[in-house]
């Protein structure tokens, strides 16, 4: 008796992390600048909604006066982040008043992209 097998094409769903914010068809991206003051760090990262709070993808880079800067490149929208020093110690951004409670006992900045 022969066996016969049919295929039927299996569908998949593309997920979307509900954390990453997507760039809306014709949206423009804006150029974010971020600071922060850590003259003893060896390494500063902003990690956030934005990379999906991966702290190696965007470094900041170190002035000579104490201050770590980037400039991020971000669609309109409402992002959550924290600077990451030294790759383990996470901050708040003590320059931005705007922050949320996270499940950690400890704020998120906001930043808002118009």
């Amino acid at each position: 008796m022969e066996r016969r097998t049919t295929s039927k094409p299996v569908e998949t769903a593309k997920k979307k992390s509900p954390a990453v914010p997507q760039a809306k068809a014709g949206s423009k991206f804006k150029s974010v600048p971020l600071a922060y003051f850590a003259p003893e760090a060896n390494t500063v990262a902003a990690a956030g909604n934005f990379n999906s709070w991966d702290v190696q993808a965007n470094m900041l880079e170190r002035n000579g006066d104490g201050w770590w800067k980037t400039n991020l490149k971000l669609a309109p929208g409402r992002y959550l982040y924290r600077f990451v020093i030294n790759g383990e110690q996470w901050s708040e951004d003590p320059e931005n008043p705007n922050k949320v409670p996270n499940e950690f006992a400890s704020y998120n900045s906001i930043l808002e992209v118009p």
